[in-house]
């Protein structure tokens, strides 16, 4: 049901910024999250898209089909509705080639708090020390027709979504990714996550 869920919410971004002919550079998403010992969360997120997309999007503030939170209004609005999650920082930035990147800290008391603000299914144990987060996988494209699923294909190009996890110890093990040091990453083509080829979860350990 979530995975479902995240998959529509990916492919209803794409769909919709093309439908107007917004999709015109790479959309990029990055979390990272850092656990503390103590349960404490902290989740560093960034959006990377155009400028014409990102005015776009504020018009919908949280509502959809817009399914990403853009101003900070709208990333305040979903406290009031999820609440347990503090906005730390917010902050956007645009480069002279018209790319915006929006970033976001969050900080909450527990892991099940910030999954249900970010809207995706996290699993933290700590006895078994292992992080599990279910990932949007699935034939998105089989909900389009053959001419939406080519224009998407040559237009998503390189769109990926990063995750990354600092646990409270060394990460000694992941079923996907890499480990650098005290982090665990995940990158992801948005294109393979359409498509079903991505991962159904991504296991940390520590």
């Amino acid at each position: 049901m979530e995975r479902t869920k995240g998959r529509r919410r990916l492919i209803g971004v794409a769909l919709l910024l093309l439908s107007f002919g917004l999709l015109t550079s790479c959309l990029d998403v990055r979390t990272e999250f850092r656990i503390r010992r103590n349960g404490v969360v902290r989740a560093d997120i960034a959006y990377r898209l155009s400028s014409t997309a990102a005015s776009f999007g504020r018009g919908f503030g949280t509502d959809e089909p817009w399914p990403l939170p853009l101003t900070e209004k709208d990333f305040r609005q979903r406290t009031l509705t999820r609440p347990g999650v503090r906005i730390d920082r917010y902050q956007v930035r645009t480069a002279k080639d018209g790319i915006e990147t929006i970033q976001v800290r969050l900080s909450a008391g527990t892991m099940d708090a910030m999954a249900a603000y970010l809207d995706l299914h996290i699993t933290l144990d700590d006895a078994s020390s292992r992080f599990v987060l279910e990932l949007p996988a699935g034939s998105a494209y089989t909900e389009t027709d053959e001419l939406t699923r080519d224009r998407l294909g040559r237009i998503i190009g390189d769109s990926a979504l990063l995750f990354s996890v600092r646990p409270p110890g060394r990460p000694i093990s992941v079923n996907a990714g890499r480990i650098e040091g005290r982090l665990a990453v995940l990158e992801i083509s948005l294109k393979d996550v359409l498509e079903g080829r991505s991962p159904e979860s991504w296991t940390v350990e520590w």
